[in-house]
């Protein structure tokens, strides 16, 4: 039987101002200003819950494949838009480090930071976000997508309570490539867009998603994503490709989408106008550098300030380098743990009160390492093997892929061939 080949995946996400995203200057961030101009922080994945492109990346997979492309030692380029071929000089940015974080449901954030070249389109890039135009970042990589449905038996219905019942797409064997900047970002994660912009695609989609019923739904064929127009039609939203079909087949949605058009005509009007504000405010910026070069009095005290400052920076970053590196640790040791859930706990009646107590321990603080982990399942499974009454109904525990495999019965029918996908 033929193994199934990996096929091409696309995710994009946005720079968004808060905590470990946005702008910051090179020296800032450690990195050499003969070289990036500055360094912008942004959200690149999101593993366990269905992004808007109707997929889902596996935890573990997602994290290794994460981690490893942000610790390679060569350079990683982010080029302007997805690249045809690797063999062009269209590179705004440069990948120059990463880290993760775990959300309360078991899902993880991955967040990158990028130094942008001293160079025309390194530049570019930033008088783009300065202006207040979305800037995202979207991930290229390899996968195997698998039809998954998000029912009790999925483990991921807990991360995407509110799509249970839908029939997404698994990617399995992930192999990241690297993350490119990106203009429009599919999975509507803007860098600060204006804010009419934002509201009206959140007004649009949430609509559509009300619209849609259980009966509207329709079976998930290769890379269909799953999601319909709404109002008894049985057509894809990929389907549609005219105004006149949209008016046809979901009139209230047209005419919202109508609506919001000249709003968003008018947010980029707004967002011209900001960027040849920017623009000559950097001439002027610039002018004033260039005559501040020449003067001479109090150059000595300045290079003095300056030296005390990097030594700061440089602190600081050695400070978030080693937050960065115990969260990894600490991500690393959590598959670790469910690793050994899914072992310890395989045909005990009450695995599900288990694994959430054992989870919630290392939430609390009081997992601290693997052998405490084993020390609690074991106390667990006392307690349960000591108990006469029957196990705490109510919770539902998703069977295990590896024993549905071996309770499967054999076939000899080969999968469908993947096609090469861009999104």
């Amino acid at each position: 039987m033929a193994n199934p080949a990996r096929v091409l995946l696309r995710e994009d996400f946005v720079v968004q101002k808060g905590e470990g995203c946005g702008l910051r200057e090179a020296a800032e961030a450690g990195l050499n200003p003969k070289v990036f101009r500055s360094a912008m922080g942004a959200d690149v994945g999101r593993a366990g819950r269905v992004n808007l492109n109707g997929r889902i990346y596996p935890v573990e997979e997602a994290i290794r494949e994460h981690e490893r492309v942000c610790r390679e030692e060569t350079f990683n380029p982010a080029h302007l838009t997805h690249p045809e071929t690797a063999e062009n000089f269209d590179i705004c940015a440069g990948l120059v480090g990463g880290e993760t974080v775990i959300e309360a449901d078991g899902s993880v954030l991955m967040r990158a930071e990028f130094g942008l070249l001293d160079s025309y389109l390194g530049k570019h890039i930033e008088v783009l976000y300065e202006a207040g135009l979305p800037i995202g970042f979207s991930s290229r990589g390899w996968g195997i997508p698998e039809a998954h449905k998000l029912d009790e038996a999925s483990p991921y219905l807990g991360m995407n309570p509110g799509a249970k019942g839908q029939t997404v797409q698994l990617i399995r064997e992930f192999m990241l490539e690297g993350y490119d900047a990106v203009r429009v970002p599919s999975a509507e994660v803007y860098a600060d867009a204006p804010k009419n912009v934002r509201e009206s695609l959140h007004a649009v989609r949430e609509h559509l998603q009300s619209q849609a019923t259980a009966e509207d739904q329709i079976p998930l064929e290769e890379n269909d994503v799953p999601t319909s127009v709404g109002g008894g039609s049985k057509m894809l939203l990929k389907d549609i490709k005219t105004l006149a079909e949209l008016q046809e087949h979901a009139p209230d949605v047209a005419a919202l989408l109508l609506a919001k058009a000249d709003e968003a005509t008018e947010a980029e009007a707004q967002a011209k106008t900001a960027l040849d504000e920017a623009n000559a405010k950097i001439a002027e910026l610039t002018e004033k550098a260039e005559a501040a070069e020449l003067a001479e009095a109090g150059k000595e005290d300045a290079l003095k300030a300056l030296t005390e400052q990097v030594a700061e920076m440089k602190r600081e970053m050695e400070a978030k380098e080693a937050e960065a590196q115990a969260a990894i640790a600490r991500a690393a040791l959590r598959v670790e743990v469910v690793a050994h859930l899914d072992e310890a706990l395989r045909g005990v009646t009450a695995q599900g009160v288990i694994r959430k107590q054992v989870l919630e321990g290392f939430d609390g603080g009081r997992v601290t390492d693997l052998d405490s982990a084993k020390a609690l399942v074991e106390e667990k499974l006392e307690i349960v093997s000591a108990s006469s009454l029957p196990p705490k109904l109510g919770l539902i525990v998703p069977q295990r892929q590896t024993e549905d495999a071996e309770r499967a019965p054999a076939t000899t029918t080969s999968p469908a061939p993947r096609a090469r996908l861009y999104q």
